[in-house]
């Protein structure tokens, strides 16, 4: 059994709703059944760390991330600059990096030089419901 350590764990989360709340649910609900086990943030005991988003202390083996803020196209907050930082910060110190689409994978390539593994996001069906009130928005 491979032992991960990632970083957000589902206990960092409190109520709020987030693409990275999701991620992790799923890594949670899905790894184990290919023999990974997500360990405790607070063990030591693992064999490979990954990093959502720059959200680890020191360097993770495996950095995933979203993408990036877009701050040089508009008056970003500072949360904003931060967070980019630690995000870049994260990259710099993987020995992987994994994005989950062509399109965030095309803007490493081109400002950091570097080849991350695409990596998709996909949905579970069973809790997609079409018919929903969708507001015109599709995800």
């Amino acid at each position: 059994m491979l032992k991960v350590k990632m970083l957000p764990h589902l206990k960092h989360f409190r109520t709020e709703e987030s693409g990275i709340k999701r991620v992790v649910l799923a890594y949670h609900q899905h790894l184990p059944k290919f023999d990974i086990e997500l360990t405790d943030p607070e063990d030591h005991n693992f064999d490979v760390s990954v990093a959502h988003a720059g959200m680890a202390g020191g360097e993770p083996a495996v950095s995933m991330l979203h993408g990036l803020y877009w701050t040089a196209d508009y008056h970003a907050d500072a949360w904003e600059w931060r967070a980019n930082a630690s995000v870049i910060e994260s990259i710099r110190g993987a020995k992987q990096v994994t994005v989950p689409s062509e399109w965030v994978a095309e803007t490493l390539r081109r400002d950091m030089h570097l080849e991350p593994h695409v990596v998709p996001h996909g949905i579970d069906y069973r809790l997609w419901n079409p018919n929903a009130d969708n507001q015109g928005y599709i995800l």
